[in-house]
C-alpha cells in the first residue's frame, strides 16, 4: 500500500512540475509574439507564366534560393517572412531567365510588394513576365476559387 501511495504521490508531483513548467512558458512565448520583428520561415513554389520558349532557373528571394520556376508541383523550403503584415512590405526577387539548354541566360531583379496576409501555409511566387512578379502567401493555392493570383501555369517546357 505504501508503494501505490509513492507512486501516486511521484505521479502528482510530475503533474504539478509539468502545469508549473507550462505556466512559466506562457509570458515567454507571449512576449516572442509580441515582438513586431518576428519572422518565419515558409516554403515557396516559384511558377513562370511567361508564353515564350525561355524559362526561369534561378530564383533568389531576399538572397536566399527559391528554387526554378515551373508549373507549380517544386517547392522549396524557405523564404523568410514577418509574422506581421505590414503596408509597403516588400522582398528582392532576382532570376535567372534562360533560352533553350541554358544559353543565354539574362539574371533579373526587381522589388516585389508582397501580397497581404493573415494567415500563410506557403508562398506562391509568380513570374508572368519580366516586368510581373508577385508574392503571395496564402493559406489556399491557385486553383482555388478565392486565391488571389493567376493559376498554375499553362506553358509547355517540352514545346520546341
Amino acid at each position: 500500500m505504501n508503494h501505490s501511495v509513492a507512486v501516486f504521490g511521484r505521479s502528482a508531483w510530475t503533474r504539478a512540475c509539468l502545469v508549473l513548467l507550462s505556466l512559466m512558458m506562457v509570458p515567454a512565448l507571449a512576449a516572442c509574439g509580441e515582438d513586431p520583428n518576428a519572422r518565419f520561415g515558409t516554403s515557396v513554389t516559384t511558377m513562370d507564366h511567361d508564353p515564350s520558349d525561355t524559362f526561369v532557373r534561378n530564383v533568389f528571394v531576399d538572397d536566399s534560393w527559391a528554387g526554378e520556376g515551373g508549373r507549380g508541383g517544386k517547392t522549396v523550403c524557405c523564404i523568410s517572412l514577418p509574422v506581421r503584415w505590414h503596408q509597403g512590405l516588400q522582398s528582392k526577387v532576382r532570376w535567372e531567365r534562360c533560352e533553350p539548354y541554358g544559353k543565354n541566360c539574362q539574371w533579373h531583379e526587381k522589388m516585389v510588394s508582397i501580397h497581404r496576409y493573415d494567415e500563410v501555409g506557403m508562398a506562391w511566387l509568380h513570374i508572368v513576365s519580366d516586368d510581373e512578379v508577385l508574392i503571395i502567401p496564402s493559406m489556399l493555392g491557385p486553383g482555388h476559387p478565392d486565391y488571389p493570383g493567376p493559376d498554375l501555369p499553362k506553358k509547355d517546357f517540352f514545346k520546341r
